[in-house]
């Protein structure tokens, strides 16, 4: 992959929406984030977990900030 494919599939990747969703192992619904993984730069805390620069099929990318819970699977909605 070109530096120019890279750039154009971090524009095209949208943000995961966890409206409404909740965490199933604390039942908060506001420390529910996305988890990126990759060599970055500074990554908005608000919205994001940093999961570190290697990835595979089974690492997680939703996680709780509050619990620390991690799954590849969207939480529940309420």
């Amino acid at each position: 992959m070109t530096a120019g494919e890279v750039e154009e599939d971090e524009e095209e990747q949208e943000d995961l929406d966890l409206t409404g969703c909740i965490c199933p192992k604390c039942g908060d619904g506001e420390g529910l984030r996305e988890i990126l993984y990759g060599l970055m730069g500074p990554v908005d805390e608000e919205k994001f977990i940093v999961g570190g620069c290697c990835v595979d099929d089974d690492s997680p990318f939703v996680g709780c900030v509050k619990c620390g819970w991690r799954a590849n699977a969207l939480p529940p909605s309420n």
